[in-house]
């Protein structure tokens, strides 16, 4: 990607923050990160997993080829709708139509 452009795009992300169109989350902590270390003992998810027959490691459902890692939450900008094209931008989507206009 050239300079210009990443340029532009920051812009872009600095414009829709000065209008609320775009949600900033703080940086995660390496303390908000139980998948680093694994997933601790005391955690409720992580006790009715177990109670149900989970074990660490393993996928999820009865044939144990589900999904291994806790699924990421996506930063997206306010009002954005469910049919709306997204362009990824840095850890936030941004909706296509929000940068042409």
């Amino acid at each position: 990607m050239t300079i210009l452009r990443l340029k532009q795009i920051e812009d872009l992300r600095q414009m829709l923050i000065q209008q609320n169109q775009l949600v900033e989350y703080p940086e995660e902590k390496e303390t908000e990160r139980p998948t680093l270390d694994g997933i601790k003992e005391d955690n409720k998810g992580n006790r009715l997993l177990q109670k149900m027959g989970w074990k660490e490691g393993e996928g999820l459902g009865p044939s144990k080829m589900g999904i291994l890692n806790p699924v990421k939450p996506q930063i997206i900008p306010k009002g954005v709708g469910i049919g709306s094209v997204k362009m990824k931008i840095g850890k936030a989507k941004l909706s296509k139509k929000n940068i042409l206009s």
